[in-house]
């Protein structure tokens, strides 16, 4: 039997271009923040994997001490490698789900007519655990709809302060003191990153300074899906009438 979401899909019955309405949106943005969640749990994991980080300088003169280095160095960068992988797969969910969140505003706002495939592809399948979900679509996606803010700072290109509050007005989104102070969080752990380059690159005499903002670009991530569940929370409960 078909269900609307098959209509919303091809197009309905006549099999045109159908634009993504508000509860497909819903249910995609609930399907990505589940993906996140186990994803992110992955990635936990494999951090906790990874032992101490050997001693990388030259092998000790002795052969079985040498040897035992040899696997050590073998061993750590193995879990290394797994926790980059699951780290990768994280930021990209992370970043699908902002960018469908973002695009969910925009809609509701009529600011912005969404086709299915700009968006569809991104739904988690079924299975997602049973491998790394996605690949072979991954950096087309993130080429063709992400580009530079990709490369630069793992995440898609993120609203400015004054589109935020032009969206929020339009879509007349309930409780929005929430979005806003999530979305200015993500907004200020982005920036964060370039800050602390210009400081290190001036020769800012404030090592501890540098390291908070590195430290606050480090959670750009986490600050992302805040604000892709505040979103998420609020187009659930629009404002009453």
């Amino acid at each position: 039997m078909k269900t609307v979401s098959d209509e919303v899909r091809t197009g309905g019955p006549g099999g045109g271009a159908a634009e993504l309405g508000a509860a497909e949106f819903l249910e995609l943005l609930a399907d990505q923040a589940t993906a996140v969640a186990l994803v992110q749990a992955k990635w936990v994991e494999a951090v906790r994997a990874v032992p101490p980080p050997p001693d990388l300088g030259p092998l000790a003169a002795e052969a079985r001490t040498a040897s035992l280095d040899l696997v050590r160095r073998d061993l750590w960068f193995r879990a290394e490698a797994v926790r980059e992988t699951w780290f990768t797969q994280y930021a990209q969910w992370v970043s699908w789900w902002v960018d469908t969140a973002q695009l969910a505003l925009q809609s509701a706002a009529g600011r912005r007519h969404v086709l299915p495939e700009r968006v569809v592809a991104l739904r988690p399948p079924p299975a997602y655990l049973g491998g790394l979900g996605a690949g072979a679509r991954a950096p087309e996606l993130r080429l063709r709809y992400w580009g530079a803010d990709w490369s630069r700072n793992s995440l898609p290109r993120l609203l400015e302060a004054g589109e935020l509050e032009e969206l929020l007005a339009l879509a007349d989104v309930e409780r929005s003191e929430e979005v806003r102070a999530a979305h200015l969080a993500l907004l200020s752990a982005r920036s964060a990153g370039d800050l602390a380059l210009h400081q290190e690159e001036a020769r800012v005499l404030d090592p501890a300074a540098i390291d908070r903002n590195w430290d606050l670009y480090g959670l750009r991530h986490q600050f992302a899906c805040e604000f892709a569940q505040s979103v998420l929370d609020h187009l659930r409960n629009p404002a009453p009438a």
